[in-house]
């Protein structure tokens, strides 16, 4: 979540509606994540690649049923 934060920090730093965006994308994201798990494309082991569009890719990984961002 480290990372998460901080890239929510860098555009808000930019501007307030990056910020925005860039959190309504990611939580995009984990709810379809969320609805069909098995949909994306496995990277290794537990991690699955879930592409959010113009505001960069995330990696999410499962651990014991939860999901930790990986911000790439």
């Amino acid at each position: 979540m480290t990372e998460y934060g901080e890239a929510v920090e860098f555009y808000a730093e930019r501007r307030v509606e990056l910020a925005q965006a860039f959190i309504n994308v990611v939580e995009d994201a984990i709810f379809r994540i969320v609805a069909s798990p098995t949909r994306w494309a496995v990277l290794d082991e537990d991690i699955r690649r879930c592409l959010t569009g113009k505001l960069g890719a995330s990696h999410f990984r499962c651990l014991g049923g939860a999901l930790r961002d990986e911000l790439s």
